[in-house]
């Protein structure tokens, strides 16, 4: 059984390489990086307040993008300012370096779903999709379980649907529709899955029995 109750962010420094679980790792991962920027131009991506130097092989990497998209039609330009939260594109900044990330709280979860998408990373966007882990908030406690405790395919008599990938399935759709539709500069806000009035208690013995 796997499940985690969430106290604070893990931080780099206590980053264990050899921590990471091998089936957390794409199994159809492609090393190859396209040809879609010259790879060893640098590019800045200034991000709220932040800068962020990047190579073009690793823009290319998860493309087409809002990044690689903005320098082909510009291939003169080599910065990019984007009015959104810096914090949150330091993973997806990883990522694009060919870094494993880690996706830990409630919060991060739907800040990089939401910014996948705002981005148009493709890679990033398929691997919150799949990503095993369910995040909610239950009274003043969040919680991150393996998806395998409750989805049908992993158990014997199954448990699906259930709550929670009823909720995921219904509030963490693709917003690309909604968003040229409505004429949106940005995807809607998202907030975390959060029922405030349960007791985080009970829900711990629950995850405890499966």
């Amino acid at each position: 059984m796997e499940v985690e109750e969430i106290d604070s962010p893990v931080s780099l420094a206590s980053f264990n390489a050899a921590s990471v679980p091998a089936n957390d790792i794409e199994p159809e991962f492609e090393p190859s990086i396209p040809d879609v920027l010259p790879h060893e131009k640098l590019y800045t991506i200034q991000i709220g307040g932040n800068s962020f130097s990047i190579s073009g092989a690793s823009l290319s990497s998860d493309s087409p993008s809002y990044f690689t998209n903005y320098f082909i039609k510009n291939p003169d330009k080599t910065i990019l300012s984007i009015d959104r939260s810096p914090t949150v594109f330091e993973k997806i900044y990883s990522h694009l370096q060919g870094y494993h990330i880690s996706i830990e709280t409630p919060l991060e979860f739907v800040y990089l779903f939401s910014d996948s998408f705002y981005y148009n990373l493709p890679t990033l966007k398929k691997y919150i999709y799949t990503y095993p882990y369910y995040f909610i908030i239950i009274g003043n406690s969040s919680f991150k379980f393996n998806k395998n405790l409750i989805d049908s395919n992993h158990l014997k008599f199954g448990n699906y649907p259930n709550f929670f990938s009823i909720s995921y399935n219904s509030i963490f759709k693709d917003p690309t529709i909604l968003i040229q539709s409505k004429n949106l500069i940005r995807p809607p806000p998202q907030a975390p899955i959060i029922l405030k009035k349960n007791d985080e208690n009970l829900f711990k013995i629950i995850l405890n029995i499966l």
